[in-house]
């Protein structure tokens, strides 16, 4: 007679009683399904602890899906002063009017039908249709609305910001949003401009100019532009965990419209190919002329001469043939950067000196002068490579996010038995420090782990031991009152002793250390008990 058993523990080296032989793990499963903190996991900051984050600025990461994805701000705003009252847009040379409501892509009837009074689609650009005055402080945002055709002939749509003329997919019989990311220098004229013949009809709602480089959800304006808290989704979470990352500065000028910068033999475009974030019909296709080479230049902010930064950018070769790609800073060096893939954007980075000219170049062969190029968000930073940050006119710093919550009730005493468990992703090996967790504090009072080098250092009160964990995506600290285990992985990698502390901050800092020490990398799964875990414990948290 076939027998079923059941066995209790999780899986690792055969032949171990109760990890895969025939007896049950020593793991405690109402110990384990109960941490004093449960964080930085799948969806959530936290299951247990009442984190706070915070968020000032728009910061690009690498979602779940592989996607180029931007955090939401904790606030943001919609500047245009009549978000669906389009008759309140002005009709300043009488091409349109204005039919009445009709059914918007919400279900209700806050659209407006608007009838094209004159053939839109032979004027030359720029020119102003349906406008209105936005005014705004410069900042790095987008335009976005809802456009449909209903009747009639409509062939293309674009938008006039400025003297700047954008072209836009053209509407369809079903709603679209459109979203157009762009530097914006003040206040201005937004125009959008179906472009038809005499007749035709569209419909438009939800028109919005934001703080932000991709299209949140909409806030309706009457006569004055209005603030709201952002969505939910803020942090910067990935398949690899959370992202965390210092304050940085991307240099480049323009760094994602190649229209404004100077180009030798050869001329700049809007590519209907979505750009390395997604947005269509962005200035970023490179077109070759007579010759097989062109060079590309932007001007930058002042570099410090003989420094190394890292230049960066994201670049597809469409079709045709490329046989290079070299970058220099001013007159530094160049450095050939290979070629581009084939099958869609890649970020392609390389170390250059600079040499006294605030300037980048990008030098580019084509022998058969049909290579196809799109280089998109371009970056220059100081040290290693860092997540991409948009550019106008000027470089572009990025606000740290900043973790922390209150000690108490959440992480355990260092005077007493405790466990850690965390996993890391993407941490550089280099000199600076990058911090798993601190309580801010210095000396007797310290309490913190964090990188350097391949080595994570624990402090307890001034008290430090080491070991090199560098290699182990998934770590875990035991710490029994007299001595402290480290795991990597499965593996027991060493047990040290060390002091105990016993000062209580206020606060604990989470992949930073209150002040300038981050992580710099993704860190997931962090937990924290109040007594020491047993080995089968530590290597079922640890998922072998």
């Amino acid at each position: 007679m076939p027998l079923l058993r059941f066995y209790l523990g999780d899986k690792g080296d055969d032949g171990a009683d109760g990890i895969d032989g025939f007896t049950p793990a020593d793991a405690g499963g109402s110990l384990l399904s109960q941490p004093l903190l449960d964080s930085f996991i799948d969806n959530k900051i936290s299951k247990s602890a009442n984190i706070s984050s915070t968020i000032l600025s728009h910061s690009s990461y690498v979602d779940r899906y592989g996607r180029n994805e931007w955090s939401n701000k904790e606030e943001y705003t919609n500047y245009v002063p009549f978000s669906n009252d389009f008759s309140q847009w002005d009709d300043i040379s009488g091409r349109w009017s204005v039919i009445g409501a009709t059914i918007d892509p919400l279900g209700g009837s806050d659209a407006v039908e608007i009838n094209l009074d004159v053939d839109t689609d032979v004027l030359s650009t720029p020119t102003y249709i349906v406008e209105d005055i936005v005014t705004i402080a410069p900042l790095n945002g987008c335009i976005s609305f809802y456009i449909k055709t209903i009747s009639g002939d409509v062939t293309g749509l674009d938008i006039t910001v400025g003297s700047d003329t954008h072209t836009l997919p053209p509407p369809t019989s079903e709603y679209m949003r459109v979203v157009f990311p762009l530097y914006i220098a003040g206040a201005f004229i937004l125009s959008i401009n179906p472009r038809g013949k005499t007749g035709a009809r569209v419909a438009l709602y939800g028109a919005q100019v934001e703080d932000n480089l991709t299209a949140r959800r909409l806030i309706v304006t009457n006569g004055a532009p209005v603030t709201k808290d952002s969505e939910a989704g803020t942090i910067r979470q990935s398949d690899k965990g959370v992202l965390i990352e210092s304050g940085k500065t991307n240099e480049t000028h323009f760094s994602n419209d190649l229209s404004k910068w100077s180009i030798d033999n050869g001329t700049i475009e809007q590519s209907p190919i979505p750009d390395a974030f997604g947005h269509v019909y962005q200035s970023t296709r490179v077109v070759f002329g007579s010759l097989p080479n062109i060079e590309i230049s932007t001007t930058t902010d002042a570099l410090d001469n003989g420094e190394t930064y890292t230049v960066s950018f994201w670049a597809y070769n469409t079709g045709g043939s490329l046989s290079s790609i070299i970058v220099s800073l001013g007159a530094g060096a160049d450095v050939d950067l290979g070629i581009p893939p084939v099958s869609g954007f890649e970020r392609m980075s390389a170390k250059c000196v600079t040499n006294n000219t605030d300037e980048l170049i990008i030098k580019l062969e084509s022998l058969s002068l049909n290579a196809q190029l799109l280089i998109s968000s371009v970056q220059i930073e100081k040290d290693n490579i860092t997540s991409y940050i948009q550019t106008g006119p000027a470089g572009v710093a990025r606000i740290p996010e900043n973790f922390n919550m209150a000690y108490d009730y959440n992480f355990p005493s260092p005077a007493l038995s405790w466990s850690l468990v965390f996993g890391k992703e993407v941490m550089i090996d280099n000199s600076d420090v990058k911090t798993i967790f601190s309580n801010g504090e210095a000396g007797s009072n310290e309490f913190s782990l964090s990188y350097q080098n391949r080595l994570l250092t624990l402090n307890m009160g001034g008290n430090t031991i080491t070991e090199d964990m560098y290699d182990f995506r998934k770590v875990a600290l035991v710490f029994d009152g007299a001595q402290v285990k480290f795991y990597g992985e499965k593996v027991l990698i060493s047990t040290q002793s060390i002091a105990p502390s016993s000062f209580i901050s206020a606060l604990v800092y989470i992949g930073y250390n209150g002040t300038d020490e981050y992580i710099n990398s993704y860190l997931s799964n962090f937990m924290a008990y109040n007594v020491a875990l047993t080995e089968n414990e530590i290597i079922y948290l640890l998922g072998v």
